[in-house]
């Protein structure tokens, strides 16, 4: 028998923070759209209902980069020991530029409904089966690549992995959280970089910012690989059963 997912329903209470630009409303509303994404790919829902939520989570992503790139300078700023003029200058100077980009961020309409069709969780098994061993290939091409995008769409592949192990009420397997986290370092420092260099923020410790996070890149990237067997068996392991 099929169901109406929850997703909509835990989305509609965190609308108006979300409206208001509370980072952690945005933060919670990022993580629910990877749980709508893992749920519509069990349960094959349309290509239109597929682009509302992606719309929704890349709209969300802007805030929520900027946030995590605001947290990460306050936090360089502190271990560069800046001067506490510094520091002050820059968390105003900060918030001026969110409340900005967030009054002139458009959000979509809210998402519609969608339906998990009846047995879903033996679904969701057999598409854990088909993702272990696609993730396997993948993860193969990513060692032998230092392509930053192609690293990005595994971690976005095992994200989606993780969730959708999550449906089960299960917690995703450590070595999948460990090398997440790893993956997520690296994005975020990419993220960094790339707001760094486009928007000119602390050109005194622009140097020593870029070199901190090009080393948490390069650190994270290693972590990654010591984890690769251990992932790998994760994947040839005994098969999700149906």
């Amino acid at each position: 028998m099929s169901s109406i997912s929850k997703t909509r329903k835990r989305l509609k209470r965190l609308w108006t923070p979300l409206q208001e630009g509370q980072p952690e409303a945005v933060h919670e509303v990022r993580k629910l759209t990877r749980r709508a994404q893992a749920e519509q790919h069990v349960a094959g829902s349309s290509g239109h209902l597929r682009r509302e939520w992606r719309a929704l989570r890349q709209t969300v992503a802007v805030l929520r980069d900027r946030d995590v790139v605001g947290a990460y300078l306050m936090s360089a700023l502190a271990e560069l020991e800046a001067p506490l003029t510094d520091v002050e200058q820059f968390r105003a100077a900060w918030a001026s530029r969110r409340d900005t980009v967030l009054s002139e961020l458009s959000l979509p309409e809210r998402p519609s409904s969608y339906v998990l069709p009846g047995h879903w969780k033996r679904k969701v098994r057999a598409t854990l089966s088909e993702d272990q061993t696609a993730l396997r290939e993948e993860l193969a091409k990513v060692m032998a690549s230092q392509d930053p995008e192609i690293w990005h769409t595994f971690r976005k592949h095992l994200k989606r992995y993780r969730y959708t192990t999550e449906l089960l009420d299960d917690e995703a397997p450590e070595v999948v959280l460990n090398v997440l986290d790893q993956l997520g370092q690296i994005q975020d420092a990419q993220v960094v970089l790339d707001v760094v260099n486009r928007e000119a923020w602390l050109p005194s410790y622009r140097e020593q910012i870029i070199g901190r996070v090009t080393k948490i890149q390069d650190q994270a990237r290693e972590a990654v690989r010591e984890h690769v067997d251990e992932l790998n068996r994760h994947f040839a392991g005994t098969p999700v059963p149906a």
